[in-house]
């Protein structure tokens, strides 16, 4: 209890963005992906219904305001959707949601980057923005949280080693710890 106070205290949890940095590409080799990730937008509405062409005009758009009518237009109909510009998903995650059956997932990914299919009366539209094949070294954006926690760790366990040793000093230099030798 005493050394968890004595953390929470005094452990600084102020991390920069150059000090994540530092530590990604000093530690190269322990970023590689185990996975497949991708930066996807991707939605299932009903195949029969009535803004499907509408649907599939904003979602092959690139400008700005049409991505804000794609995902207007799946509220309203009640389409489920996902888009996030700057977030990675592991492919087993994208994989759970989509209806998809790949069984060379790094050709998969080479070769498709817009997917248009109609299953169980839904229609699906999926972009592959960008993505990472398994063995590949893991992108900084992907590994900022784990980063923080791992930087953040190694500065409690400083502190903690710090604090344990100054106890130990203080108490050899006020005379509270005596050693002994036993000779044989």
């Amino acid at each position: 209890a005493f050394e968890q106070e004595w953390v929470r205290q005094k452990l600084d949890t102020v991390i920069s963005d150059q000090e994540i940095e530092q530590y990604y590409n000093d530690n190269e080799s322990n970023f590689q992906l185990k996975d497949y990730i991708l930066k996807v937008k991707f939605c299932a509405l009903a195949a029969d219904s009535k803004q499907a062409a509408a649907m599939k005009k904003v979602f092959g758009s690139a400008k700005p305001e049409d991505l804000v009518k794609w995902q207007q237009l799946c509220v309203d109909i009640g389409a489920s959707y996902y888009y996030e510009e700057e977030e990675w998903m592991k492919w087993d995650d994208f994989i759970k949601q989509i209806p998809l059956e790949v069984y060379d997932v790094a050709g998969f990914l080479k070769k498709k980057n817009v997917i248009e299919f109609e299953k169980d009366n839904n229609l699906y539209l999926i972009s592959i923005m960008e993505y990472q094949l398994a063995g590949s070294k893991s992108p900084l954006s992907f590994e900022h949280d784990k980063i923080k926690s791992m930087i953040i760790n190694k500065r409690k366990l400083k502190l903690l080693e710090d604090m344990r040793q100054a106890i130990y000093t203080k108490a050899e230099q006020d005379g509270d710890i005596k050693i002994y030798s036993i000779k044989k």
